[in-house]
């Protein structure tokens, strides 16, 4: 009996077929896993094959999502591809071989091309996206969007792998760049793009009409209901109502020409397509009462394969190949290796990546084996050992070719190395911005606090006319209705009220109350400045442990890193390698969401830290994580002289002591554990390095424990999202911080739906999982109820394997539930919030929780970071229950993540989290009272102000600066308020002048051109950063001219006047004692003014010159 190709043996069937013919061929796979093994693995060893992928739709028949962009990119460029170039192989599944798809008319005359140099107005190109069912949006950041900015077009193509920046010179395209989403910079220079349709059908008012004129005269109420549907433009399940939009439909097999050849993977295709039918009209069946739907026949095609064996199959004239399939253990494989050479085969090694190849070869060498690296398969022509990088995963043996294929996952390699240098020494710096946006900034509606009005309302940006000149200002609502405009390089003085606000009330700009309020908030926290000051003189009274870096031995280090780090890993490491080589205590918080990298950071402080003969410490709040932990690093530390081990609540009373003993002798150099390794029995002989993970997960006793270590030891916290007290003392300055906020390459963000739990999209949920192969978390936080629920589940799907987990079952049952899970015996993990932290399983893309308005915001994200950890599209369903009324605050914890579901949002999650519950836990109830009176930021700007009071630098006074120049935004240069807004924050928040020249940087890259009135404002701000000197009393912008107002000094002005000698054609004195600079030269003239500032601080810092000095004014 005939079986299934594997998607090894397809493609060297492939490959041995297009040695011998030049008539293309189409491969038909059984799964969309073995379609794009199959598709990349063509691209690496067969470049000059002209290859396709068309995929499936990646819904339920009748579902009510829309196919993913990704997708629908994906199919209408293979669907152009076939119409406009020579095609040599297409690969493709059985589903979506059946499935109709658009004709060819449709994709050539919606597909719109742009070159550099051609000529169109940009409003008509904006149009046209719009009319091709993109979306314009502030910030392009995913398939299918597009903003226009000025002179500017941002947008993201379906079919595209990045997005690309238009740019235009009146009616002529300029420049097309290529730009990244997260950074939103632009990078590399291109000469064209094409831009398909957002869906398989256009959306407007003539397809509408021909749409409903296609239901027919006679309706029935789901018919009008899907009208109502069409014209609110609604895309919802529209791909299968491709029929109604299109006077024909096509198949894939239209757009393919006749002498196609066919492989097919499944031995029998006709029940691979019997099954797929039956699915489809049971989901028919299923809905067809409840709403108008196209009957199965105008979708889908399953007697295509029928046309295929009579077209096709005569034409098939490649004899199949001889395949052995292998299921060794590991180290027989090097037996079938010497077996391979004995009979003069050629024997290949691969690895998934090019960095997997240095182990292989490591063992070659050890086991004195001659080998050669080679880029492609083609490469192999004579007997012997070959490594290759490659992604087929089955160990086989064809004696047709005279080839055996062992794949590293078949052999006891190391973990895989890179060739790459140690961590780069400069880097793009996008997280500070990121940080202080989530902080501050703030959108129209937002409660705001003033330092000197109090808690108000901010309205909008107002442009007002003052002396004649344009100028945004903010306005902001007080008690009683009363408003006030503020200038917007004064929007430093405000910011976003963090804290709860169902009983806020506005201050009154008409009373003293608002003083009164920021006066008792100050005694508060005078209360609490003491042991603070105290707790912290501590720490740097003691000398810090100062560790060695040594660069050598941690390139070295970096050189096994089996993938490439994030631009914010590689921050967030440097800045743990300089805290470490200080001479104070590293204490930083670093704040990822799950899967962003933050062990490997950990990892890598601990390298530093046991190469200087220091201890660490790693803690983890539960047994599955801590074991977790213990893997990872004995396999990142393989080869590297660490003694690591973990203690645990099964770990044995003997192993317990021996533990103890071996600590205080300093012979363990990494000790991994839960809270139980704070009990004062383990003692450490030298500890340099304290790691907590999933910080707010430790309840305050155990965070009492650690304080002990905060005196005299580097600490090192992690958390996905960090309960307020933790993130408050971070953005106060307490902790360090850093975030990590740049997901891994290729990651997808995790789509969040809130359901009832009786919903049909729970089913869907399940059914569309099990479909394309991966599992599922069905998360219940009732142990009794799991059993019930259990039988309930594989009564509904006896197709699947269900298995339970909570944390009452014992130790090695649960390890054993996990494995299976792990190793994908298991399809549904019917479990408690036991996963929340330790379990990482990329096939598992979703997640069901029931009664998750029981949860915590944190909780919650925790959870959703369980999926989502591979390229695949993931999804996380947060149940409630049916006619249920919840609570408001619970209404306002499932919208933040629906809301913050993008990559990267636990930082986000944290303040909409500080928002809902106040943040009274900052330092205890005692200072809750306060917080919540004046605000969170307030709170700790205060805090900051009482504790510089203590400080023996001085803190330099704002000197004013005014302009009666236009100092804003145009309308024409940013039209969105928001994004406005941001700028604004941006740029008035800039901490230092590198910071803004970068900004200024983005501003042209992503906006063009800045305008005059933003030059201005961008001069107030910059100048501000020259003039903290005690000699200038103000400075004033005007059209003629810059005036700095100096303060009276004898000695000031006969020094600048030596100083500044050879700009006296610019500079005029002017009684009493204002120095102008005229503006006839905009560019010099703004040197000068700075060079002018640069001088009197020069001559504030050293009142009294020296002979050097005195030197170099007379010259």
């Amino acid at each position: 009996m005939s079986s299934d190709l594997t998607a090894t043996q397809m493609f060297f069937e492939i490959q041995q077929y297009v040695l011998n013919h030049t008539t293309p061929i189409m491969l038909v796979t059984t799964s969309e896993k073995s379609a794009k093994q199959l598709y990349h693995e063509i691209l690496r060893q067969l470049p000059k094959l002209t290859a396709i992928y068309f995929p499936a739709w990646d819904t339920l028949p009748y579902d009510r999502l829309t196919p993913s962009p990704v997708v629908i990119g994906q199919r209408l460029k293979a669907l152009y591809q076939t119409l406009t170039q020579p095609i040599h192989c297409v690969i493709t599944t059985y589903e979506a071989l059946i499935e109709r798809c658009p004709p060819a008319d449709f994709i050539m005359q919606n597909t719109l091309i742009l070159k550099t140099h051609d000529l169109i107005p940009l409003t008509t190109f904006s149009r046209q996206l719009g009319a091709l069912g993109y979306q314009s949006t502030d910030i392009v950041t995913q398939p299918g969007e597009f903003a226009q900015r000025g002179a500017l077009i941002d947008v993201y193509p379906l079919g595209a792998s990045t997005a690309y920046r238009i740019d235009w010179f009146d009616d002529e395209i300029d420049s097309i760049r290529r730009f990244n989403t997260e950074t939103q910079l632009s990078t590399q220079k291109i000469d064209q793009i094409h831009h398909f349709p957002t869906h398989e059908y256009l959306l407007n008012s003539l397809t509408i009409q021909n749409a409903i004129q296609a239901i027919g005269p006679i309706r029935q109420s789901r018919q009008n209901h899907f009208i109502k549907q069409l014209q609110s433009e609604q895309h919802d399940q529209l791909h299968y109502f491709l029929d109604l939009f299109h006077s024909k439909m096509d198949y894939l097999t239209d757009y393919l020409p006749d002498d196609m050849m066919l492989l097919h993977q499944a031995a029998h295709p006709e029940s691979i397509i019997q099954s797929i039918d039956e699915r489809n009209q049971m989901a028919y069946q299923a809905q067809q009462h409840t709403q108008y739907l196209l009957a199965p026949e105008r979708i889908w095609a399953p007697h295509l394969i029928q046309q295929l064996k009579t077209i096709y199959a005569p034409k098939l004239r490649c004899r199949p190949l001889s395949f052995e399939l292998h299921t060794a253990p590991a180290q027989s494989n090097f037996t079938q290796i010497k077996e391979a050479l004995n009979l003069k085969r050629r024997c290949v090694l691969t690895a998934h990546h090019h960095i997997g190849l240095e182990p292989l070869s490591n063992q070659m060498k050890s086991s004195n084996i001659t080998y050669q690296i080679v880029q492609t398969f083609q490469d192999i022509k004579n007997p012997g050992v070959y490594l290759a990088e490659s992604a087929l995963l089955d160990t086989i043996d064809c004696p047709d070719l005279n080839l055996s294929l062992i794949p590293e996952s078949c052999l006891n390699t190391r973990p895989a190395h890179s060739t790459r240098s140690h961590i780069p020494k400069t880097h793009a710096d996008f997280q500070s911005e990121h940080t202080i946006f989530d902080f501050n900034s703030i959108k129209k509606g937002d409660h705001i606090v003033h330092e000197q009005y109090g808690i108000g309302r901010f309205l909008g940006i107002q442009s007002l006319s003052i002396r004649s000149q344009q100028s945004d200002f903010l306005t902001l609502e007080y008690a009683d209705s009363d408003q006030i405009h503020l200038p917007i390089q004064d929007l430093p003085q405000l910011s976003r009220y963090i804290g709860s606000t169902q009983t806020l009330k506005l201050s009154s700009l008409n009373s003293k109350q608002w003083q009164k309020t920021k006066q008792r908030a100050q005694k508060q926290i005078e209360s609490l400045t003491g042991p603070l000051l105290e707790m912290y003189a501590k720490r740097n009274a003691s000398k810090g442990i100062e560790l060695h870096v040594d660069e050598i031995l941690l390139n070295r280090f970096n050189e096994q890193l089996p993938f490439q780090l994030t631009q914010d890993q590689v921050k967030t490491i440097q800045d743990i390698q300089s805290d470490l080589s200080s001479s104070f205590n590293m204490d930083r918080l670093v704040c990822a969401d799950v899967g962003f990298g933050k062990t490997e950071v950990a990892m890598q402080a601990a390298f530093i830290c046991g190469l200087s003969g220091y201890q660490i410490l790693l803690l983890a709040p539960t047994t599955v994580l801590a074991a977790q932990h213990y893997h990872t690093l004995k396999s990142r530390f393989e080869g590297w002289p660490f003694n690591i081990q973990q203690l645990s609540r099964h770990t044995s009373l003997k192993q317990q002591s021996t533990l103890a003993s071996e600590l205080e002798r300093g012979t363990i150099d990494i000790f991994i554990t839960t809270h139980a390794g704070l009990n004062p029995k383990y003692h450490f002989k030298k500890l340099g390095l304290l790691i907590v993970d999933e910080e707010h997960k430790f309840g305050v006793k155990h965070k009492e424990l650690l304080q002990r270590y905060r005196a005299y030891t580097n600490i090192l916290s992690l958390t996905a999202t960090p309960i307020p007290r933790t993130l408050n003392l971070a953005l106060s300055q307490y902790r360090s911080l850093s975030v990590m906020s740049t997901p891994p390459q290729a990651r997808l963000a995790v789509k969040t739906i809130v359901c009832d739990n009786t919903d049909p999209c729970i089913h869907n949920a399940i059914l569309r999982e099990v479909h394309r192969g991966g599992q599922i978390y069905y998360c219940v936080n009732d142990i009794d109820r799991l059993p019930q629920i259990k039988q309930q589940l594989q009564k509904r799907y006896p197709e699947i394997q269900i298995d339970i987990a909570h944390g009452q079952m014992p130790a090695q049952h649960i390890q054993s539930v996990m494995h299976s899970f792990y190793t994908e015996q298991t399809q549904l993990l019917l479990c408690t919030t036991l996963i929340e932290s330790g379990l990482d399983v990329p096939n598992a893309n979703t997640l069901i929780i029931e009664r998750a308005d029981l949860m915590g915001m944190a909780q919650l994200h925790q959870l959703r970071g369980r999926v989502g950890r591979s390229n695949i599209q993931a999804f996380a369903y947060l149940g409630t229950p049916k006619d249920y009324t919840l609570s408001k605050a619970a209404h306002i914890r499932l919208d933040t993540l629906v809301t913050h579901q993008s990559l990267g949002s636990g930082f986000r999650v944290s303040i909409e989290d500080l928002e809902l519950r106040g943040a009274g836990e900052l330092f205890g109830a005692k200072q809750s009272g306060a917080i919540q009176q004046v605000g969170l930021a307030t709170y700790i700007k205060l805090l900051n102000q009482n504790l510089a009071e203590h400080q023996t630098d001085p803190v330099a006074a704002q000197i004013p600066i005014h302009s009666d120049c236009a100092c804003h935004i145009p309308l024409e240069y940013i039209q969105d308020e928001n994004l406005r807004m941001e700028v604004y924050c941006r740029l008035t928040t800039a901490p230092d002048l590198k910071a803004l020249e970068d900004i200024k940087s983005d501003l042209s890259d992503r906006f063009g051109p800045i305008p005059e009135s933003l030059n201005h404002l961008i001069d107030l701000i910059e100048f501000k950063y020259y003039s903290r000197s005690t000699y200038i009393q103000s400075i004033h912008l005007s059209e003629q001219s810059y005036a700095i107002t100096l303060q009276a000094q004898g000695h000031l002005l006969a020094r600048l006047n030596r100083m500044l000698k050879h700009l006296e054609q610019l500079i005029e004195m002017k009684p009493p004692r204002t120095l102008c600079i005229q503006r006839k030269d905009p560019i010099a003239s703004r040197a000068a003014c700075i060079e002018v500032l640069k001088k009197i601080e020069t001559i504030s810092l050293h009142p009294t010159p020296s002979t050097q000095d005195s030197a170099k004014e007379i010259f």
